[in-house]
């Protein structure tokens, strides 16, 4: 058997174990030995080297997870690379992904690094998200940018059922709505108003989401919001809702700097994938 590395009751990191956890006490670092930080040093190590060589080298990278001797960092490790794996080997990365407690996550992210909603079945109680995420990422496979309102419609229904969703789930057609107005700039809501009103109330409410994602997204990278004319990325058509949507988080979070939080990925929210 695996011989267990030693965490500190407070569940601090592996990697900032390595340095010892800054809510240990004295006596808690004074017991570990100078001969336990090298091993904690050489597993953080190897687990840096799995994730760097993931994308490349998948089969390598989980070898070397696999030799890890502390679970809970063979676990993390195995959650980064098990992805990766499945586009090479979705056998290998499915198996891999049942040695851990956290099955469901992994299996969740494999289903996202695929775009397999079949997958999904193993995610637990988050089956339903799982398949709502593939399908959200899967849409621009599909569903080509200057599609029109009655192609998505013709098109929605066979893709939601094949993702394992109910037609009636107001969250796919949303998606649906959200990727469709999200691929062109600025952001335009007009093609909501020819719908039906139940489709008409998905689409409008797909905009707004958008547009609050968007804002987060500038917020969080410092971008000036507070007054003047918006980035053009994140110009919109004329438009009474959204711009009220404006006005009110220019009342809020806009104008504080301390509302900002981490810096985001790089990609525009609703932007194709």
């Amino acid at each position: 058997m695996k011989s267990v590395l030693t965490l500190l009751p407070t569940k601090c990191s592996i990697l900032l174990l390595a340095l010892a956890c800054s809510n240990a006490s004295e006596s808690e670092k004074t017991a570990r030995t100078a001969a336990d930080l090298p091993g904690i040093s050489q597993e953080v190590a190897q687990f840096e080297n799995a994730l760097a060589r993931a994308k490349k080298e998948p089969a390598k990278s989980l070898l070397l997870c696999n030799s890890l001797e502390d679970p809970q960092l063979e676990s993390d490790c195995i959650l980064a690379v098990a992805p990766q794996l499945a586009k090479a080997d979705r056998q290998a990365a499915s198996a891999a992904c049942k040695e851990i407690k956290a099955l469901d996550e992994c299996f969740f992210r494999l289903a996202e690094a695929t775009k397999d909603s079949d997958l999904c079945e193993q995610a637990g109680e988050h089956e339903i998200d799982c398949r709502l995420h593939v399908f959200s990422f899967s849409i621009s496979d599909w569903l080509e940018k200057d599609a029109s309102p009655e192609t998505l419609l013709d098109k929605g229904p066979g893709h939601i059922h094949k993702a394992g969703l109910k037609t009636t789930d107001s969250r796919a057609w949303t998606a649906l709505w959200r990727w469709r107005i999200g691929v062109k700039t600025p952001l335009d809501r007009s093609i909501c108003a020819l719908l039906d009103p139940i489709q008409k109330s998905h689409c409008n409410r797909a905009g707004e989401g958008l547009f609050h994602d968007r804002l987060n997204h500038f917020r969080d990278k410092g971008a000036a919001l507070c007054q003047g004319e918006l980035p053009p990325a994140l110009q919109i058509t004329e438009d009474s809702g959204l711009e009220a949507i404006l006005k009110m988080r220019r009342t809020q979070d806009l104008c504080d700097p301390n509302a900002r939080h981490a810096p985001p990925p790089t990609p525009i929210p609703g932007h194709s994938r």
